[in-house]
């Protein structure tokens, strides 16, 4: 059975639970996702979002909860948007993280083909201390404007703390754009087991193949692997659904595990980098843009867990 988060939010009495997410439907999240919480007896919800969704949100008439039973704060990016999609839930003793495609809305908890990773720091302690770091980032750089530079803080302590005393593997990591290009980390990464031999790529999103002809480029590939969704890909405002004019040849192929006997359109953002001795496979929120991969001008706060196999 397909892991979803309302499973896990569900499952266990939360003392505190946040989120972050670049759209945002509150009517979706107070009667879905807040009524769990609430009834396992959670006193405690926030919700971190770009500033744009959060006007979108506000504006829904279902959204009656907002400033009583939770709360939510905007995020303003100088020069891009705020695109990371994580949920961090705390028990009394206990600690899960889930790090994916799907914003904070019906379409992204359901509606949409997206992909979520389950953390849990007995297994992933590395990705806890990187997501520590991402909401320290968060609450110390200049490239970001809020109000809760104070409770980042007491969440990157709180996410330390669960890590703490565990096995650090270094088998799952979390990356974060606040920090560096991902692209730029993802070739640090692919260093280690040997170097890269090959590069698939499934995304909703992607520019004329600049952000891809980079990476391969900085992995020594001159092709890449894409995959065509059988369901089509999410329409969006910005970018388009496949790479208008690429340098490197473009292969495509279908992932099984990704298109069969499914018609949801694709949001998922995944890649494998096949290493001469392992490889890497990487989800999360970034698309094969060059906003996502390796940022100039344009700069989007945004999350991609790393699993080394």
């Amino acid at each position: 059975m397909a892991f979803t988060p309302e499973d896990l939010i569900a499952a266990h009495p939360w003392r505190k639970a946040v989120f972050t997410s670049y759209a945002l439907s509150l009517s979706f999240f107070e009667s879905v996702v807040l009524d769990n919480l609430v009834r396992g007896g959670s006193k405690e919800a926030l919700i971190l979002a770009d500033l744009q969704g959060v006007r979108a949100g506000l504006s829904e008439q279902g959204a009656q909860r907002v400033g009583r039973d939770y709360e939510l704060e905007p995020v303003a990016v100088t020069t891009g948007a705020f695109h990371p999609k994580l949920t961090a839930l705390f028990g009394e003793d206990d600690c899960h993280l889930v790090v994916g495609s799907g914003n904070l809305t019906f379409n992204g908890w359901g509606g949409n083909f997206e992909l979520a990773e389950h953390l849990h720091p007995s297994f992933a302690a590395d990705a806890f201390d990187d997501a520590a770091q991402f909401f320290r980032s968060l609450a110390e750089s200049p490239k970001v404007a809020h109000g809760l530079s104070d409770s980042c803080l007491a969440l990157s302590e709180d996410l330390s703390r669960a890590a703490a005393r565990k096995p650090h593997s270094g088998e799952i990591r979390i990356l974060h754009s606040l920090d560096g290009a991902i692209g730029a980390r993802l070739t640090e990464f692919a260093e280690e087991p040997g170097g890269a031999l090959h590069l698939s790529v499934a995304a909703p999103f992607w520019d004329s193949g600049a952000a891809i002809d980079r990476l391969c480029q900085r992995l020594g590939l001159d092709a890449v692997h894409l995959h065509v969704h059988s369901g089509g890909s999410v329409l969006g405002q910005v970018g388009s659904n496949w790479l208008t004019s690429p340098q490197v040849e473009v292969i495509p192929i279908t992932i099984s595990e990704l298109s069969a006997g499914d018609d949801h359109k694709l949001h998922a953002k995944t890649s494998e980098i096949l290493c001469r001795d392992g490889r890497l496979i990487m989800s999360g929120s970034a698309n094969a843009t060059s906003a996502a991969l390796s940022p100039g001008p344009s700069f989007s706060p945004l999350i991609r867990v790393i699993i080394f196999s």
